[in-house]
């Protein structure tokens, strides 16, 4: 310790902070850094490996921008990051991964066959909460040829969109504030974001845009669920 206090460093923490953390953060909080570790954490699910093992190596810097946006915010700067750990659930995700909820409420309002509408009334609870499991292994999206296109693609369409969102100031940055990843979608950027209201009202927006996306897979599906149950 006292070495490094002679040095311009100060401690060995801001050396681990200047070689790792500031370069992992300039890719992992980019637009190109998100689309990567949620493309990936999207594919991890697909194929039933939990994304928190695979993609967890992010979270510190999520974390360490939501603490230089709070102290910003409570200092009345301008917030410096739009990619934290307030971004995903505050915005980029409905529900869960691959837009769990939206894929849950097409099940709801567009399916025949009993099979799924069962499967939706189940899965609709847990995914208001931001759980996706119920619809991922009941549907089932894992493992699924006819369900890999929009579980994927809704991943990329949403970060395109939440970063495009704050990058062009049409939604204010995330705040800081920590809030359980549990906060219903709607209520949680209200709870967590510079600008509430505008960020309420695109993350409404998207989860129309993902429902358009979802439907044609889940009318192709339930239709094939819908001839053998008949």
């Amino acid at each position: 310790k006292y070495l490094f206090s002679l040095t311009s460093m100060g401690t060995f923490h801001n050396l681990i902070y200047v070689i790792l953390q500031t370069p992992f953060k300039k890719v992992g909080l980019s637009l190109v850094g998100a689309l990567v570790t949620e493309v990936t954490a999207t594919l991890a699910m697909f194929v039933g490996l939990h994304p928190g093992t695979i993609v967890g190596i992010v979270d510190p810097l999520r974390t360490a921008a939501d603490l230089e946006n709070l102290a910003a915010w409570q200092a009345g700067l301008p917030l410096p990051n739009i990619i934290t750990g307030g971004y995903y659930a505050g915005l980029a995700l409905i529900g869960a991964g691959g837009s769990a909820l939206a894929c849950t409420l097409a099940v709801l309002l567009f399916s025949k066959s009993e099979r799924y509408k069962s499967i939706g009334k189940i899965a609709l609870i847990p995914g208001i909460f931001g759980i996706g499991e119920p619809i991922l292994f009941g549907l089932p999206v894992m493992l699924n040829p006819m369900f890999f296109i929009p579980w994927i693609g809704v991943t990329i369409i949403n970060q395109l969109y939440a970063y495009s969102a704050i990058a062009l100031g049409l939604v204010g940055r995330f705040t800081g504030v920590s809030v359980s990843w549990t906060v219903p979608i709607i209520l949680n950027p209200i709870l967590t974001n510079s600008t509430p209201i505008r960020a309420a009202i695109a993350q409404a927006i998207l989860v129309v845009i993902d429902l358009i996306i979802w439907y044609p897979f889940i009318k192709a599906a339930d239709k094939k669920a819908l001839l053998a149950e008949q």
